[in-house]
C-alpha cells in the first residue's frame, strides 16, 4: 500500500522480492510496451478496482467495454490426454493434443489447465510455461505453479486449457465472443500493458439511454453498454448505473461489478 491509498494484490506468479526488484511505477492511467506486473495483479483504491492486463491487437478508446480474447484452438475447454505417469507433488504434466491443431509455446502461460474428466476431476492449475502443441505429437510438457494433488497416469483423466482472462483482451463484440472483463480508461496501444477497471464507478460509452432501475448490459452493441431488457439471454450484466444517461454516444457513470 502506498501513500496515495493504492493497494496491490499479486497473483501467485513470483516471489515478492522479484516483483519489487524492478520498482515499477504505479499509475493506473498509464500503459507500457513492457510488462511491469504479473497479469491479473489487482489494484484497489477506495471503491475502485483495476486488473493489470495485456491489450490485444486493437486500439479501443476510453470507456470501452472489453472482453476476453477469442480462442479458436480445439484444445481450449476440450480434451488433452495424459501421456506419462506423474506423481503427486510434481510440478509438470505431459499432455498430448487430441486434434491436429497447433499451439505455440507459452500461448497459455499464466492461464489454466484443468481436469474435466476422470481422476482429479475439478482440479485447476495455473500454468507457468509450456512447450508447443504440434498436432497429435506426444510429450508437450506443462510446468505448473502448484504441485499436482492427484497422481496422473496414462488414460486416467482428460485435461482442458484456458488462456488467462487478462491476456490479449479486445473490445467487446455486438454478439459477445468472450466474457466481459472490464473497461479501459484511455486510448490503448496495440499489445501494450495497462490497468483495466473491473469494479466501482467507471465512465462507459453508452449506446442507448439508461434509466434508473435498469442494469448496464454488454452484448448488444460492440464496445458499449445498453439498458437491461426483458429477454437478456444473449447479454452479460456488467454493473448498474449511478447516473442517468439520456442520449446515445455519451458516457454513463456505472458501478462495475466484474470483480470483488
Amino acid at each position: 500500500m502506498n501513500r496515495s491509498g493504492y493497494i496491490l494484490e499479486f497473483p501467485n506468479v513470483a516471489s515478492m522480492a522479484a516483483l519489487l526488484d524492478g520498482s515499477p511505477t504505479l499509475n493506473p492511467y498509464a500503459q507500457s510496451a513492457t510488462q511491469e506486473f504479473p497479469l491479473g495483479t489487482k489494484l484497489i483504491q477506495g471503491e475502485r478496482t483495476w486488473r493489470y492486463t495485456l491489450n490485444g491487437a486493437g486500439t479501443p478508446g476510453p470507456g470501452t467495454v472489453l472482453q476476453t480474447a477469442i480462442v479458436n484452438h480445439a484444445e481450449d475447454d476440450l480434451d488433452l490426454v495424459v501421456d506419462a505417469t506423474t506423481a503427486i507433488g510434481a510440478f509438470t504434466i505431459s499432455l498430448t493434443s487430441t486434434t491436429n491443431g497447433a499451439v505455440a509455446a507459452n500461448f497459455y502461460k499464466e492461464g489454466y489447465a484443468f481436469i474435466n474428466t476422470g481422476l482429479g476431476f475439478g482440479s485447476v492449475y495455473k500454468i507457468r510455461s509450456h512447450a508447443a502443441l504440434v498436432g497429435t505429437a506426444a510429450g508437450s510438457i506443462f510446468t505448473l505453479y502448484d504441485p499436482l494433488v492427484v497422481a496422473s497416469t496414462i488414460g486416467n483423466s482428460l485435461w482442458g486449457l484456458r488462456k488467462n482472462v487478462y491476456d490479449s483482451v479486445i473490445a467487446s463484440a455486438a454478439a459477445m465472443s468472450g466474457v466481459p472483463v472490464g473497461v479501459n480508461m484511455l486510448t490503448l496501444t496495440a499489445s501494450y500493458y495497462f490497468w483495466m477497471q473491473t469494479s466501482g464507478p467507471a465512465c462507459i460509452l453508452t449506446h442507448a439511454a439508461i434509466d434508473a432501475g435498469h442494469k448496464a448490459m454488454a452484448g448488444t452493441t460492440a464496445a458499449q453498454i445498453d439498458p437491461s431488457v426483458d429477454n437478456m439471454a444473449a447479454l452479460s450484466e456488467i454493473g448498474w448505473p449511478i447516473s442517468i444517461c439520456d442520449a446515445a454516444g455519451q458516457g454513463s457513470l456505472v458501478f462495475l461489478t466484474l470483480d470483488h
